[in-house]
């Protein structure tokens, strides 16, 4: 089976009629029996009684458990079929008019999406949509309330609705925002509406996806313009097809890539249609099956789109990050080209990334370390010879502003999605492939790490990162953490790249030395032992003595969160010596299933870890 990504489904549209009872009969609610046909599925027969249907469902919905409940049945349903990532189009207008609280309902969705990626290995993030025909009001409202309660998952800003209804110019206020905040932005338009619809939407908003634009193959001019600029389409077949847009999914999804020109080929309201991978479309209750013109590329393939993604190979292998909006989540596409990822190699580490990854002690570890933080910063505040760094704070130092220093990588960033690419495509690291990670800003923050940085930020403790990315990620790192909610410096340059000047390598003591020039740094974070001592790459008995010389620091000024998938460690019983690591490839492998699936698993053995130490490598 081959990986999806499902990048075009709307949340409430996605529940099957069984799980409609489910929520009818929960909620003391009766559903018209003429709603369902003889063989179980929606019955409707034309635009305007599936809306009907459509808002009778919706009508089932009364708590933040409902809305859940839809998306993690969504999710198991999808992962079945194959899929690696899902975007799901989620509006807060009905919840609202239910009452229910903003955070309630997004609380719900984030559950939902936790307990999938546990149970069935896959991810999914939101993109939150108002809907057109409210009106502009209602949609800047809808990102103020966004922007203002930000949540990791929470991607993208989109617009569904009646495409008749206001001009894309109408809605530049609340999109601009959405875009100036770090948001992905995405539209409905050309799906009934004209070439001229997708027109005014690109050149009055920030987009850089557009929901079906079927229409726009009417224009060519319009079709040369969204390949210059590198704008997908999420071409819908089912839809289109069942709505009466196109006569077959093939006419709608293969007449947008002609010369070349792709598309993002999916499913729109899978329940309601009736469509999924292994299966036909119904309408009105007909039931008929499907041919094979029904399924793009015979399947709900994401198809590659040039421009947005960003593609290296390596050994003859190709990755392929799709930036998708930038979203949360690094979609895998595995089409004709890429590595399969049914069959990842063994790797050594196994058991110490599922650690990292899944377990609960390894969250309950970084909580410990950053409650114990907070106990340190404040013994450290009211002690003035307190310093975490003894070898760099020189002078009258009791007088300077306090700081702390973290590392980001593992240390306030989780990265296993980089990982995940390299395991499933039998890949080492590369500053190429890096690099692309890191423009799509899809790292997770590491438990306890942004109260922790807020909390020393507010006390007026300057927070400083170094950090071994390398200085041309600077912008995408700080991008990524903004979103995360870590506090950026003010006017303050907190970022201390390597190589951002020329003294600066992956040694970072001399980082270290230029803030203690004006702050007393109280606190040093990280997950290497590089990240406070530049003795690192030594023998096991040359860091057991540098280790012992600073016993007292550990857990006092050094904090350490725990990494047992990579650092220094994994080198160090060959004095460091790059030529011997691939020995260890020999002890311990470890068989990785077949069911290793986008954020399960992210495994690498001692080989795979060697660009820790090398250039542009990260610690």
């Amino acid at each position: 089976m081959i990986p999806k990504a499902e990048l075009h489904c709307h949340l409430e549209g996605s529940v099957p009629p069984v799980l409609a009872r489910e929520l009818a009969a929960r909620n003391g609610l009766d559903l018209p029996p003429g709603l369902f046909g003889v063989d179980g599925h929606y019955v409707w027969k034309d635009f305007l009684s599936f809306l009907d249907a459509y808002d009778r469902v919706c009508g089932v919905l009364r708590k933040p458990r409902d809305f859940g409940d839809i998306l993690y049945s969504y999710l198991q349903r999808t992962a079945a079929e194959g899929a690696v990532y899902v975007e799901m189009f989620c509006s807060p207008e009905r919840p609202k008019a239910l009452g229910i609280p903003y955070a309630d309902w997004l609380g719900a969705l984030v559950d939902a999406i936790d307990r999938a990626r546990r149970d069935f290995g896959i991810e999914a993030r939101i993109i939150t949509i108002c809907i057109r025909h409210l009106g502009p009001d209602r949609a800047l409202a809808l990102v103020k309330q966004m922007v203002a309660e930000p949540h990791p998952y929470v991607v993208a800003f989109g617009m569904g609705g009646d495409e008749a209804k206001f001009s894309p110019a109408d809605f530049a206020p609340a999109y601009r925002l959405a875009h100036d905040k770090g948001y992905g932005c995405t539209i409905h338009a050309g799906e009934v509406l004209g070439p001229e619809s997708v027109w005014a939407a690109i050149r009055d908003l920030p987009v850089t996806r557009i929901g079906h634009g079927v229409r726009s193959i009417e224009d060519p001019a319009l079709i040369e313009e969204l390949a210059r600029r590198g704008i997908a389409l999420e071409v819908c077949p089912g839809s289109n097809v069942a709505l009466g847009l196109s006569q077959s999914q093939g006419a709608s999804a293969a007449s947008l890539d002609r010369g070349g020109r792709a598309r993002h080929p999916e499913c729109r309201r899978p329940a309601f249609l009736s469509h999924d991978a292994g299966g036909g479309i119904r309408r009105g209750g007909a039931g008929r099956g499907a041919t094979e013109a029904d399924h793009a590329d015979g399947d709900r393939r994401v198809v590659r789109r040039p421009g947005a993604q960003g593609k290296a190979v390596e050994g003859g292998s190709s990755m392929t990050i799709a930036r998708a909006l930038a979203l949360g989540a690094i979609t895998i596409m595995l089409g004709a080209g890429t590595t399969r990822a049914q069959d990842p190699q063994p790797s050594d580490l196994l058991l110490g990334t599922l650690w990292n990854q899944r377990s609960v002690e390894y969250k309950g570890n970084a909580l410990t370390v950053y409650a114990l933080a907070k106990i340190r910063l404040d013994q450290a505040l009211a002690d003035k010879s307190w310093t975490a760094a003894p070898g760099e704070q020189k002078g009258d130092y009791q007088s300077l502003p306090p700081a702390v220093v973290l590392d980001v990588d593992e240390t306030l960033l989780d990265n296993s999605l980089y990982q995940v690419w390299m395991l499933k495509n039998n890949q080492t690291f590369s500053t190429k492939t890096w690099n692309e990670f890191c423009a799509a800003q899809v790292s997770r923050a590491i438990p306890g790490a942004v109260e922790f940085t807020k909390l020393a930020d507010s006390k007026g403790v300057k927070v400083f990162y170094v950090s071994n990315r390398g200085a041309e990620t600077e912008k995408d790192t700080r991008a990524n953490m903004e979103k995360l909610g870590f506090p950026m410096g003010g006017n303050v340059d907190t970022f201390l790249m390597q190589n951002e000047k020329p003294d600066w390598g992956s040694a970072k003591s001399t980082r270290r030395a230029a803030i203690a020039k004006d702050y007393r740094i109280l606190l040093n974070f990280g997950d290497n032992f590089g990240d406070f001592d530049d003795r690192y790459r030594l023998n096991e008995a040359e860091r057991q003595k540098a280790f012992e010389e600073n016993r007292e620091r550990w857990g006092r000024e050094w904090l350490v969160i725990a990494n047992p998938t990579y650092g220094s460690f994994d080198t160090a019983p060959y004095g460091s010596d790059q030529g011997q690591v691939g020995r260890a490839g020999e002890l311990g492998r470890a068989e990785v299933t077949k069911s290793t699936s986008l954020g399960a698993t992210s495994l690498r053995s001692p080989l795979r870890s060697r660009h820790r130490t090398g250039a542009g490598a990260r610690a």
